[in-house]
């Protein structure tokens, strides 16, 4: 709750936006309300719009994210491969590579 000053000296406690609203069209007139009123959902609206963008990059990450442990998977099972055997079947080297550029464009 907050306590507000008013020029002729009275006190006024707002503790939401509708009534800093009611306050301002009392002592400013209906356009002047209408003007907070229109701030408040523009407000609103920003608000909203940030904590959507803020969860659609948490998304974003936890994807890249995920990605990448499997990139890191499959570029380990490559390694493993070459390092134990010693004929390397072209294809399968192929297939494990074709893995992590599907990872990648998924990403994409």
């Amino acid at each position: 709750m907050k306590m507000i000053h008013l020029k002729d000296g009275s006190i006024e406690f707002i503790d939401s936006n509708q009534q800093l609203q009611r306050l301002v069209e009392e002592h400013l007139g209906e356009d002047a309300g209408s003007e907070v009123e229109q701030l408040i959902a523009d407000a609103n609206y920003t608000e909203r719009k940030i904590y959507t963008d803020l969860n659609s990059y948490e998304s974003s990450l936890d994807s890249w994210n995920s990605a990448g442990y499997e990139i890191i998977a499959d570029a380990q099972r490559a390694i493993e491969y070459i390092e134990n055997n010693k004929r390397l079947d072209r294809n399968k080297l192929i297939s494990f590579f074709q893995s992590i550029q599907t990872n990648i464009n998924n990403e994409l």
